[in-house]
């Protein structure tokens, strides 16, 4: 994600913060008085591009600023100035005017490889929390999640300033943080913890609920944050749109975080919160195979396993301590103050919850087995399948992206076209019809799954408004095109519009995409709505 960013920043302006890094952009905040709301930035080929930042007044007269760094590029050092007001050069470079400065380097997105801290329960300013946060700020990491209740008793705008930003101004100088809301984060509808983050704008979110719930990216790695607190007995919003996000995730890696636990054995053990978790978030995360989801709540270490899910629960991170007691799922637990650190390579993840000392008190080593869900047509999605056809493989756990993915089909080794953590693509090998077996090997385990291969199933590439995918834009009813298919079984087949009949046409394979065919005609009016099947 970030390298560390070295700062000078005058009286009166502290920060900047660095917030949700994606790609090729970032977030910059920070506080000072109403005139130093201007930051330049530049990096290599880029030039030096000026952004007016975004003003929030805070209860004392303060102004909060932030500003937004789009077009970052990868792999790139950005450098930047906080100021007063725009203008010429000073010696050394340093645009006159400036009242703080830093750098950071943006990273390529899909490599695999990821180090994260995780910690909750932590805002009361207590010994162990500072013991706590200077050791984190000796770890090399790239993001920081929090698993809420920042500040206590109450997540006001005076709270986070001391108890959080305060606290971690080092850290979030150099890593990005990534909260959800506490029970205690619950101040003025979540306007305070809004206002001090800026924090990945999710499609799909209502903007009502745009901060609350969110999803991000990082090397590969996809993060879901939940808000577990109203919109959790509301469910209207948030679960619906939970449920598109595990719907469409194809990424290997996947770690969601909220503050309630489903599975405690402390003091929440009977909250109601926590049973709705349990009913309605737990059910959801097992059934997607999620393999690490991250909870506070209990001021405790507690790791549970449900099915192929890791729950650790993480509320050491400064407040005071919960006993916690014997539970079915639990499998290790400890009365500490901690924080954990991930480590992703690849297939495997690393994790470790950190004691006041240094210490390491537990070790997990994630490794999940593949799982297989469907074999599909690649064009229409429907399990229909011909030899010589391009199909789909839908689970999860299937590629990290790296080598270790085997495929075979009755025994016989089958290339693979194309790969992510949910879905595989490839090629069915020429053979006669009947059931077959696919089995997938990876580095964590092996999974098959049965199909029926059928003589011919053929069906159109659609674009993403549901129309035939044609040779070249721009074209009309009356022009000659191709459209494209895959299933014709080595067949001729038929296309219709509407009712009316087209004829009998010959699939050519296209010679440069594998599986992918071909044919062409002069596009009848209605040819949006163009249909194939096998011919006779």
């Amino acid at each position: 994600m970030v390298s560390p960013l070295c700062l000078r920043a005058r009286a009166g302006v502290d920060g900047p913060w660095l917030q949700d890094v994606q790609g090729n952009r970032a977030s910059l905040l920070w506080t000072g008085g109403k005139d130093d709301g201007i930051l330049v930035w530049e990096s290599a080929g880029r030039g030096r591009i000026e952004v007016v930042a975004q003003p929030s007044l805070l209860p004392d007269g303060r102004t909060l600023w932030k500003a937004r760094l789009e077009g970052l590029g990868a792999d790139a050092e950005v450098r930047f100035w906080v100021g007063t007001a725009s203008g010429g050069t000073a010696s050394g470079g340093t645009p006159s005017g400036s009242t703080a400065s830093g750098k950071f380097t943006t990273r390529s997105g899909q490599t695999g490889r990821l180090r994260f801290l995780a910690f909750g329960d932590s805002g009361t300013g207590s010994e162990a929390q500072l013991q706590l946060a200077d050791r984190m700020s000796q770890e090399a990491a790239d993001l920081m999640l929090h698993t809420g209740d920042i500040a206590y008793p109450l997540s006001t705008d005076e709270a986070l300033e001391e108890f959080y930003f305060k606290t971690y101004r080092g850290l979030m100088s150099r890593m990005p943080f990534y909260p959800c809301p506490g029970n205690h984060d619950y101040v003025d509808d979540l306007v305070p913890y809004r206002r001090w983050h800026s924090l990945p704008a999710s499609p799909g979110v209502v903007a009502k609920d745009q901060g609350r719930y969110y999803g991000f990216e990082a090397q590969g790695v996809e993060f879901l944050s939940l808000d577990s607190n109203d919109p959790l007995w509301e469910g209207r919003n948030l679960l619906p749109w939970l449920d598109g996000r595990l719907a469409a995730s194809r990424a290997f890696w996947r770690i969601v975080f909220f503050h309630h636990p489903p599975y405690t054995s402390g003091n929440h053990a009977k909250d109601e919160t926590c049973r709705l978790a349990r009913e309605q978030l737990a059910p959801r995360l097992e059934a997607a195979r999620i393999p690490l989801v991250l909870n506070g709540h209990e001021h405790s270490y507690q790791r549970m396993l449900s099915g192929a899910t890791n729950y650790v629960i993480s509320g050491g991170g400064g407040g005071g301590l919960y006993e916690s007691g014997p539970h079915e799922k639990l499998v290790l637990g400890g009365t500490w103050h901690h924080y954990l650190r991930g480590a992703i390579d690849g297939w495997r993840m690393q994790l470790e919850a950190v004691g006041l000392e240094g210490e390491v008190l537990d070790r997990l080593e994630i490794a999940p087995e593949p799982t297989l869900r469907s074999v599909v047509n690649a064009a229409s999605f429907q399990p229909k399948v011909a030899a010589g056809s391009l199909v789909s493989v839908f689970g999860y756990h299937l590629s990290a992206g790296q080598p270790g993915l085997k495929l075979s089909l009755d025994g016989q080794q089958v290339n693979v076209i194309g790969a992510s953590g949910g879905q595989l693509n490839l090629l069915l090998p020429q053979r006669s019809p009947g059931r077959a077996s696919l089995r997938v090997e990876t580095p964590n385990g092996a999974a098959s799954i049965e199909f029926e291969i059928v003589p011919a199933a053929p069906a159109l590439f659609r674009d993403a408004q549901g129309r035939p995918v044609l040779s070249r834009a721009g074209l009309k009813a009356g022009d000659r095109a191709r459209v494209y298919l895959t299933g014709s079984g080595g067949r001729r087949v038929r296309l219709r519009a509407g009712r009316n009949d087209l004829g009998l046409f010959t699939a050519q394979p296209v010679l440069t995409l594998a599986g992918v065919e071909e044919v062409e005609l002069v596009l009848p009016v209605g040819w949006e709505e163009l249909q194939v099947e096998a011919g006779v």
